[in-house]
């Protein structure tokens, strides 16, 4: 089944739908992408990658992400969507502090857009998994 022909309504549809589309894993590079869902559970088919992260995310990261993800909602009209964030790195270790920081940062970003935020997810080269959100108060 396509990813697009699926609806997510739990994590597990979530983590489905991230495996689907990004396997098989392996990163040269940090990046995210953003997945936005619609009302009914069904993922719209522009998936975005923004790739070469460096280090740690700055506090304005967070700004100027929510001020795209407005943007983004406002050109494809789409305002009551969720969006989903799957982070990806090099590696195999399993969830590291780099990791809560950005998945802290981009839930952040849903935040200051106002919009309503799935679970983070983590790929690394060889598993995918959601970070838990008290693991996100605790970055």
């Amino acid at each position: 089944m396509n990813s697009f022909d699926r609806t997510i309504h739990t994590q597990a549809d979530l983590e489905a739908a991230w495996r689907d589309l990004v396997t098989p894993l392996g990163w040269s590079s940090p990046r995210f992408w953003i997945m936005l869902i619609e009302p009914s559970g069904r993922p719209l088919p522009q998936l975005i990658e923004i790739d070469e992260l460096e280090g740690a995310p700055r506090d304005e990261d967070a700004e100027h992400g929510a001020q795209f993800l407005r943007m983004l909602i406002d050109h494809l009209g789409v305002g009551d969507h969720r969006v989903a964030f799957l982070d990806a790195r090099p590696g195999q270790e399993r969830i590291q502090r780099l990791d809560r920081r950005w998945a802290t940062s981009l839930a952040s970003m849903a935040r200051r857009a106002g919009m309503s935020c799935e679970p983070v997810h983590l790929a690394n080269d060889v598993r995918i998994v959601p970070i838990p959100l008290d693991e996100l108060d605790a970055a």
